[in-house]
């Protein structure tokens, strides 16, 4: 038998908030990856972007109580129309910020003036080090504008003071399409400027 949950105890004694949220601000995404579940069923394109309306109560009503947000991860949260606006939000509140990307979006106009004052850290996904591979891949993805919008990132990171700096990561995702070049994903990685090791997920592709 369940145990009887008393809800006027928790009343009494709520739980505590958690200190870490994930805000799905968008479900769609502009690339088209073989290894993407989000894809394979659709919803990155037939997905919908969060209403500024319902962000707003969660800014009133969630953030004020937690220390780090991260945006969506089952879409590309930089490609939401609205996304400069919930940036616009954030930054008037004492919180951080994480941002898993693309990268395929970070040239707009306004977005790294508007991300970088609470970002604790940027995670860059890129699943190769070559061109054919990681637009084989990433289907929609143009390697060298990925690479100059990853290196304006890094010189508008290292422009802040060292106390407000963001970390950046690179992530892959290895598999049998990729595998042989992860010593040159380390290497780019370093070129790059991510801060900490690599992080690899394992995928049977």
């Amino acid at each position: 038998m369940q145990p009887q949950v008393n809800p006027h105890a928790l009343l009494q004694h709520p739980p505590p908030w958690p200190s870490w949220v994930n805000v799905e601000n968008t479900l769609r995404c502009n690339l088209d990856c073989i290894w993407c579940v989000q894809a394979q069923v659709g919803s990155t394109k037939s997905g919908v972007d969060m209403p500024l309306p319902l962000f707003e109560r969660i800014v009133e009503e969630v953030l004020p109580r937690v220390s780090r947000l991260s945006f969506s991860v089952a879409g590309e949260p930089t490609i939401a129309p609205r996304f400069l606006e919930f940036l616009d939000r954030v930054n008037t509140l004492d919180i951080t910020t994480e941002l898993v990307t693309n990268a395929t979006a970070l040239h707009r106009p306004g977005l790294l003036d508007r991300l970088l004052p609470r970002l604790g850290l940027l995670i860059a996904s890129l699943d190769g080090a070559r061109a054919p591979t990681v637009e084989r891949i990433r289907a929609g993805a143009q390697y060298s504008r990925i690479l100059e919008k990853l290196e304006r990132f890094q010189a508008a990171r290292l422009a802040r003071p060292s106390a407000s700096r963001p970390e950046f990561l690179i992530a892959m995702t290895l598999s049998t399409a990729n595998i042989e070049e992860l010593p040159e994903v380390v290497a780019l990685a370093a070129r790059l400027g991510a801060v900490r090791d690599l992080d690899v997920l394992l995928e049977a592709v």
